[in-house]
């Protein structure tokens, strides 16, 4: 195994942190169905610049997202979730870009540490999420969304 590559006995995935190992035993700890970067979805990324056929500035670039964690859920429906240690300005514009090209898509995020998001320290990322309507928790996967995620 290459550096940042961990194995859980039992299972045929390698994750790259060890958030995404405590996500992984979470899961694997219950009768639910899930893969690990298997699924990706198309999305519009904003970069800056001007179009050369019509002059707009509101450009964007086709990319793909490669989800870490899709858990299938009993009524056929999908929910994404990311595993996240540094969340820098570029992350939070992509997870942007992705939420607003996939609003089909229940997109949640654990951190590993809740962190500030820049040295004035005003916002954490939990605060910029729950700014985004974006469901997120901190270290694991809440119980609350385990139970949620089997119907109960």
């Amino acid at each position: 195994m290459r550096r940042n590559e961990y194995k859980i006995p039992g299972c045929n995935y390698v994750f790259r942190s060890k958030l995404e190992v405590t996500m992984a035993k979470q899961l694997l700890a219950t009768d639910l169905k899930w893969s690990y970067e298997e699924l990706s979805f198309s999305y519009l990324y904003p970069i800056s610049g001007e179009c050369f056929n019509c002059g707009g500035t509101n450009i964007r670039k086709h990319r793909t997202y490669l989800s870490d964690f899709c858990v299938f859920l009993p009524d056929d429906s999908t929910v994404v979730l990311e595993g996240k240690g540094r969340f820098t300005g570029a992350e939070r514009k992509k997870v942007v870009a992705i939420k607003e090209s996939n609003e089909e898509i229940d997109f949640r995020m654990v951190f590993q540490y809740d962190n500030w998001l820049g040295p004035a320290k005003k916002k954490k990322y939990t605060d910029w999420c729950n700014m985004k309507n974006i469901p997120c928790a901190v270290k694991k996967i809440p119980q609350e969304w385990l139970d949620e995620f089997r119907g109960e």
